[in-house]
């Protein structure tokens, strides 16, 4: 797993995952009402550990907690990651493994720090995510962010023996230096929310 200095934002940070947050990402992975278009976790916590412990080995894969920012002690709120690098011209990476605990107001600020990240930080010339389209709030999600729907893509995801299309969304760094105002202060109204 790539490592990087916490990424902090209005209300959270973004911090690179450690062993000892397996059990908080087992417990939101297993949670199925937060998972009903996700693939299912399997196994038990230790499992999750190795799994981290093997992220440490690849150093394009970035893997974070999102946290509140409370004093005097910050609370996981959830994980995303960014990985998939690829050099196709613009050098591009995915973000994904995207999940936030139930109620959480986290997402709006999650995405400007991943993607400030992504094109401020690492100098990405895009960002793409791939999103289950029965899902239909964090398509629409995307879509008020300033993502462009690529296409459509057939049966994408297998999830529970059953096929799922997918929208393909992406975000270049011309596209960023527009979104990112409506972002940052889309965020910054949420902040307050946050904060309790």
């Amino acid at each position: 797993m790539a490592l990087c200095e916490p990424i902090k934002g209005v209300a959270l940070q973004l911090r690179c995952v450690e062993v000892g947050d397996a059990q908080r990402i087992f417990d939101l992975r297993t949670d199925a009402e937060l998972t009903r278009y996700l693939p299912p976790l399997q196994g038990v916590p230790s499992d999750q550990e190795r799994w981290i412990e093997a992220q440490r080995g690849k150093p394009r894969d970035y893997y974070f907690a999102i946290e509140k920012m409370l004093k005097p002690a910050t609370r996981v709120e959830g994980f995303v990651g960014l990985y998939g690098f690829s050099d196709d011209g613009l050098v591009a990476a995915e973000w994904g493994r995207w999940i936030l605990a139930r109620n959480s107001r986290a997402a709006v600020e999650t995405a400007y720090l991943i993607y400030r990240f992504a094109f401020e930080s690492l100098g990405l010339g895009k960002v793409v995510c791939y999103t289950i389209l029965a899902n239909k709030s964090v398509v629409s999600f995307h879509d008020r962010c300033g993502l462009k729907r690529v296409r459509i893509l057939k049966g994408e995801f297998n999830i529970r023996d059953e096929a799922h299309d997918a929208v393909m969304h992406e975000m270049t760094a011309s596209d960023w230096s527009f979104a990112k105002v409506n972002m940052l202060s889309w965020a910054e109204r949420f902040a307050p929310l946050l904060s309790r």
